[in-house]
């Protein structure tokens, strides 16, 4: 997540997970049912700084947009 404290992994177990650059901690979880998220592997992420968005894709054919506010945020 360039211009951030922050990076983003995307997972064949259907999650997006949100890390501290400096310590590796994970700081947030995109699944469900907790989020409306993937319902299969996420195979890409994409950062749009101008827009503070995280969008990612998946094998369930859908792509989400995130707005991450993650300094607020806990798991």
């Amino acid at each position: 997540l360039e211009g951030s404290p922050f990076f983003a992994t995307a997972s064949r177990d259907k999650s997006i997970r949100i890390w501290n650059k400096a310590n590796w901690s994970l700081v947030k979880e995109i699944s469900s049912p907790k989020f409306a998220a993937h319902i299969h592997s996420v195979n890409s992420l994409y950062w749009m700084q101008f827009m503070e968005t995280l969008f990612s894709c998946g094998d369930d054919g859908i792509i989400y947009g995130w707005k991450l506010n993650i300094e607020n945020d806990t798991k």
